[in-house]
């Protein structure tokens, strides 16, 4: 006699656990790797002792950009022009932050949260949240489209940051330009704040390599922040951790040696790991003041609705 099924809730706890261990492990087998190629890596640790005191700095606070321009994106999917079922902008960035931070916490996915909360004190039902959930993503893999055709045109053209500020000035105008359709004018603001989010994520490696000693060209840092964000839509493994690293380290070699900057040379897998183990040391320092803030907000919201702090959603 075949056992009964677990309960969907059980199993994607599981999953969640399982998701989380994996990360884990990954993350520390990247460690590890770094540790074993130290003669490699040793005078790039060496560097971040020595580091310009502005580059750390950018590293811990950039993060915070980038939390703030997906709030943006957010806020403009999930409202409206006739104020139904608004969300406040304040309130989205605590929802988002805590959501940021909750995610580094095995099998506690910050998404479930953020559903949870907008169900309860937003009234937003839940499939309307998991439809903003999709059309999150499909922004992303539009400005992601555009990050890579924009490197590609800088560094034929030796245009630099110029080029890759104009993809958000069009999308921007392009969701001005549909103000008579209120969907499309939302559509076009929430993918011009993923692609400016994109642009902070380049310089966070941009800043994250250098303070190690490896600087990186324009289209390495491109490529960077596109296995990045490939790696962290990998559902389970919260914020990529492991996964992030490791695709970092494996492709950073692969990388055309002609795009290196003058005297750069191959980013080895150490310098890769290395690189990417410090731009997630400063996203974890960087998640825990704003995490907190995020948590106590949300906190007192759902106290003031008069509903449990961690409600449950369906299938949880």
């Amino acid at each position: 006699m075949r056992a009964a099924p677990a309960p969907t809730g059980l199993r994607s706890r599981r999953a969640r656990a399982i998701g989380s261990a994996v990360g884990l492990a990954l993350f520390g087998l990247a460690i590890f790797g770094v540790w074993r190629q130290w003669g490699v890596v040793e005078s790039a640790w060496r560097e971040t002792a020595r580091a310009r005191w502005w580059l750390v700095a950018a590293s811990v606070a950039l993060p915070w950009c980038s939390c703030a321009l997906s709030t943006l994106m957010y806020w403009f999917l999930m409202n409206r022009d006739d104020g139904s079922r608004r969300v406040g902008y304040v309130e989205m960035l605590a929802v988002i932050s805590s959501a940021w931070l909750v995610n580094y916490v095995p099998s506690r996915p910050g998404m479930a949260g953020r559903l949870a909360y907008h169900r309860v004190v937003n009234d937003i039902p839940l499939r309307e949240s998991v439809a903003v959930s999709i059309l999150a993503i499909t922004c992303a893999g539009v400005a992601m489209a555009l990050l890579v055709i924009a490197v590609l045109v800088a560094n034929a053209t030796g245009a630099g940051a110029v080029v890759l500020a104009v993809p958000a000035g069009v999308l921007a105008l392009g969701g001005l330009a549909a103000s008579k359709t209120e969907r499309a004018r939302r559509y076009g603001y929430a993918a011009a704040a993923r692609y400016a989010d994109l642009l902070v994520w380049m310089l966070r490696y941009l800043c994250a390599f250098a303070a190690i000693g490896r600087p990186l060209s324009l289209p390495e840092a491109g490529a960077f922040t596109a296995i990045s964000q490939a790696a962290m839509l990998v559902p389970l493994v919260s914020n990529g951790l492991g996964l992030r690293e490791w695709a970092i380290g494996l492709i950073g070699p692969l990388l055309p040696a002609n795009i290196a900057p003058a005297g750069g040379g191959t980013i080895t897998r150490g310098v890769g790991l290395a690189g990417d183990i410090f731009h997630r040391a400063a996203d974890i320092v960087a998640s825990l003041p704003a995490g907190a803030w995020g948590l106590w907000y949300v906190t007192k919201r759902l106290r003031e609705r008069g509903v449990p702090e961690h409600p449950s959603i369906p299938g949880e």
